[in-house]
């Protein structure tokens, strides 16, 4: 199973696991395989809740009143479980995919015939999956070639979806003020599904000194903010 997708040329980030389903039998395994590591992981939880993607860091003081806490990432986001078996009872983490051990594949063991939702703790809004475990020995609907191509047919339909949406906003709309300069508003990354553009649109815009930019972040649940250097 791939762990998303990038197109770096049109920086189009592919938040999903391809194929989003898979139909194994109880003592198979899955690689999760992730081309280009995006800090996805994959979260057997049977509808428990996950960890949490950030704490407070435990070993400094509670802050102040009115002062916010030092942020880190989750141990238990980020790392493995110590058991990669999953039975429908014990959580199952592969950890945070930027983490992996290169010579190390991140393989999960099924031992129990089942269906087993799971999904990424930080894009868990549109990336989620399903495994469905079978009697050990049963009839496979899908060899891996199948399932290998069936994964890039659902990256191709996202890569349009990711297409349109930078189309969508390839140009700055603008409004005259009272004062006789111009608003323009701009897109800060952009789609809402699982074609995720990671990049400011437009690419380019020329305005005129007095004018002021509003950006808009059109990709809900993205980390965007913009800065100026240079």
């Amino acid at each position: 199973v791939q762990v998303g997708g990038m197109d770096m040329g049109n920086e189009l980030d592919f938040q999903g696991f391809f194929p989003g389903e898979i139909t194994i039998n109880a003592g198979d395994q899955i690689w999760f395989d992730s081309p280009m590591p995006g800090l996805h992981n994959a979260w057997f939880g049977y509808d428990g809740e996950a960890p949490a993607l950030m704490i407070p860091d435990p070993e400094l003081a509670s802050p102040a009143a009115g002062e916010p806490p030092v942020l880190i990432f989750n141990p238990e986001f980020v790392f493995p479980t110590p058991n990669q078996v999953v039975d429908g009872v014990n959580p199952v983490n592969t950890g945070v995919d930027i983490f992996w051990d290169p010579d190390v594949p991140a393989i999960v063991t099924f031992s129990t015939p089942g269906t087993y939702d799971y999904l990424c703790i930080p894009h868990q809004a549109v990336m989620r999956a399903t495994v469905i475990v079978q009697d050990a020995g049963a009839a496979l609907p899908m060899d891996q070639a199948g399932y290998d191509a069936l994964a890039q047919e659902q990256l191709a339909a996202l890569q349009e979806e990711g297409m349109a949406a930078i189309a969508e906003f390839a140009q700055a709309t603008s409004e005259v003020q009272a004062d006789g300069t111009t608003l323009w508003t701009a897109a800060l990354g952009a789609g809402e599904g699982q074609a995720r553009v990671m990049s400011i649109l437009p690419k380019e815009l020329e305005i005129t000194v007095g004018d002021a930019v509003k950006w808009i972040i059109q990709s809900p649940g993205e980390a965007h903010n913009v800065t100026f250097v240079g």
